[in-house]
């Protein structure tokens, strides 16, 4: 009983001077940190050692066992469970995605693009995947925020330009009403995810579309598509619109007509 009284003593011994050697050791980091020179040669200290190969190595080498480990994978999705990443990390992300040197000082190099284009090539999404991002997309497109947003971006990412049908209505257009109307089928103007492709800017409420037959004929399944779905839309906001179609532009006298009456009246 006395032995194991004293054993319990030891042990408490050795744990308080432990706790307190650990102590001491961190009141002297934190009195040796307070000088911004010694913080600025540690923060040196710590690059250096850090971009050393043999440091990046031992770091891939934890990080490839760790991928590895499913459980790895669930406590890192319970981590991030409904946390958003801030503003400032969002922008460093996409820094990176963009090749800038933020990250880790170096572009991927053309070898390990081709590794990671090789570990993707065959690899097909399970259904359960498609699933969740299909219903994801869906739901992020009843937004008109988001839709009006992502269309926006998308013709402005393909440079769009008229097309040669609405090239000879912009011709009209500048020779009948010049600087009175503008070319916004590259997002500049999104209604209801519908972009119009001329819209008057001189004042007045005014739409110009110019339908392609094969796109906006008999095939739309979709009802804005068509001339009286597409009147409808836009007068909800107060704008007449004049519809033109791609075979009618055989006959530019006539369109030139058309536009001369939809813009005088």
């Amino acid at each position: 009983m006395a032995n194991e009284e004293s054993e319990v003593h030891k042990l408490s011994i050795k744990v308080s001077y432990t706790v307190d050697l650990s102590e001491v050791r961190r009141q002297a980091m934190l009195k040796r940190y307070s000088d911004p020179k010694e913080r600025e040669l540690q923060s040196q200290c710590m690059k250096l050692v850090m971009n050393s190969p043999k440091t990046k190595i031992r770091i891939s080498e934890g990080q490839k066992k760790k991928t590895k480990n499913p459980l790895h994978w669930a406590k890192m999705h319970d981590a991030r469970r409904g946390s958003k990443a801030s503003k400032e990390t969002k922008e460093k992300m996409r820094l990176v995605k963009l090749g800038n040197t933020f990250h880790l000082g170096h572009n991927h190099s053309q070898e390990t693009i081709e590794k990671m284009r090789a570990v993707k090539l065959g690899k097909v999404m399970s259904r359960e995947t498609r699933l969740k991002m299909s219903r994801t997309g869906k739901r992020l497109w009843r937004l008109s925020s988001h839709r009006d947003k992502l269309v926006s971006t998308s013709r402005k990412a393909m440079s769009i330009h008229p097309n040669k049908p609405e090239s000879i209505v912009l011709e009209l257009l500048n020779i009948i009403a010049p600087n009175e109307w503008a070319f916004v089928g590259d997002g500049q103007v999104i209604i209801e995810g519908k972009i119009p492709d001329f819209i008057n800017i001189n004042g007045q409420k005014k739409i110009i579309e110019v339908f392609g037959d094969y796109w906006h004929g008999e095939r739309a399944r979709c009802y804005e598509k068509t001339e009286e779905g597409r009147k409808r839309l836009f007068k909800k906001y107060g704008y007449l619109t004049l519809i033109i179609w791609e075979n009618e532009l055989k006959d530019v006298d006539r369109v030139r007509d058309k536009i001369k009456e939809f813009v005088g009246g």
